[in-house]
């Protein structure tokens, strides 16, 4: 049986906090939309992909030790 990884609940307030820093950190305003596109050019080891996932996920993350990964279901429209 696999063993699963225990994951930290976050607060909205903690994550809200947590997503205005980061967004300070890249230089990006507090309420306009992000371009994903141009952010990800600046985060070292982070690839962009987009990849047909079906009708019932939008897109998948996954962050290791030597990279990290976001994949936007291309089945998808981008504003979803």
């Amino acid at each position: 049986m696999p063993k699963w990884k225990k994951v930290k609940v976050i607060s909205r307030m903690d994550l809200s906090n947590k997503a205005s820093n980061l967004r300070k950190k890249l230089g990006a305003d507090g309420e306009a939309p992000i371009d994903i596109f141009k952010l990800v050019q600046k985060i070292e080891n982070l690839t962009l992909v987009f990849y047909g996932l079906g009708k019932n996920i939008s897109g998948v993350c996954y962050k290791g030790t030597q990279f990290s990964l976001i994949a936007v279901n291309s089945d998808m429209s981008l504003g979803r």
